[in-house]
């Protein structure tokens, strides 16, 4: 009766092993093959806060292929970035070399894949969703938070752990998920929480390269500038900030002197998130405009159209200027309060 029981009991335990391998190998193979597509798309959502300062980050990721180019379009605050053969283009066709600070996220699935080929896990199942957790450290670890926190990498610690979390049900991958917490060793010590999640999705059938992008791509000879300069670097972390802010509000001061025209004006340009909508308006002396999606309207509620008044064209007027900055040269003078 004990032999039986013995047998019994190794039976159950060979089981349990075997379902966990069955489950490696699925999760594994799943990462794999969703990282080596030549076309897909994901979602990644990042929430870090640093002390009391919280950040959200939304990033549409697409891959695809141009002629015979790999290329990995990253979509943020109304920026994107083109990720081939080892450089980084801009919709205005300039190549860079990568930077650290803006790494290519489509990378993630793959790394993750290694880890969950190489590291212990538990795995735990409900409702035909497999759940597989494994916590990250050391060099493991390090690599990829260099990724989801580019801009605190240099001063994380060596010690820092990552969660990460696989779900899938049966040939389909759902998401990956990514949890850190710890202190910075920066001279403020600073705190920090790192939660994150990586979604497959359909690719948007609107989605393309654009021309300028793809004629940088396929040139015999990519001419790669060195690195992204500081100053442009900031032009996109503070537009990056901008738009992840729920409320905001700015005094802008226009200025041109060309020949004949001469401009010298001040207004005030602003943001509010109301029911869920982030709604944006320009005001000038006792008169205001506000825009959501190309929709106009007056401090009364009337709709405007773009002709109505001066004031709707200058609703354009951040996003013309960014885009002046990326296609030239500028300066950058710090005023002081982190401006």
């Amino acid at each position: 009766m004990l032999f039986l029981s013995f047998i019994i009991v190794v039976v159950a335990v060979c089981v349990s092993v075997g379902s966990k391998i069955g489950t490696a190998k699925n999760g594994y193979k799943l990462l794999q093959e969703f990282a080596t597509q030549p076309e897909n798309a994901m979602t990644l959502s990042m929430n870090v806060k640093l002390d009391d300062m919280l950040t959200n980050t939304e990033l549409d990721i697409t891959r695809t292929k141009v002629e015979n180019h790999s290329v990995t379009c990253i979509q943020n605050s109304g920026i994107s970035l083109y990720y081939t053969d080892g450089a980084v283009i801009m919709e205005n066709g300039k190549a860079f070399e990568i930077s650290d600070l803006y790494p290519d996220y489509s990378l993630l699935p793959g790394q993750v894949a290694e880890l969950f080929k190489s590291i212990s896990f538990s795995a735990k199942h409900s409702s035909g969703v497999v759940t597989c957790q494994l916590t990250a450290e050391g060099d493991n670890a390090n690599r990829l938070l260099k990724t989801l926190l580019p801009a605190q990498a240099k001063n994380l610690s060596d010690t820092q752990k990552l969660t990460i979390e696989l779900d899938f049900s049966g040939e389909e991958l759902l998401s990956l998920r990514f949890f850190s917490e710890g202190t910075l060793v920066d001279t403020n010590k600073t705190t920090y929480t790192l939660t994150a999640e990586l979604k497959p999705k359909t690719i948007d059938t609107s989605f393309a390269v654009p021309d300028t992008v793809k004629k940088t791509i396929c040139s015999e000879n990519m001419k790669v500038e060195s690195s992204v300069s500081e100053n442009l670097f900031r032009l996109l972390n503070a537009w990056t900030v901008m738009s992840q802010e729920d409320s905001f509000s700015a005094d802008v001061k226009l200025g041109v002197d060309c020949g004949p025209i001469l401009l010298d004006e001040k207004m005030k340009y602003g943001q509010a998130r109301v029911d869920g909508n982030k709604i944006s308006c320009v005001r000038k002396d006792d008169i205001a405009v506000y825009f959501m999606e190309g929709i106009f309207c007056d401090q009364n509620g009337v709709l405007l159209t773009e002709q109505n008044n001066t004031l709707t064209n200058r609703a354009h007027l951040i996003k013309l200027l960014k885009q002046v900055c990326m296609n030239g040269e500028f300066d950058c003078t710090d005023t002081g309060n982190n401006t």
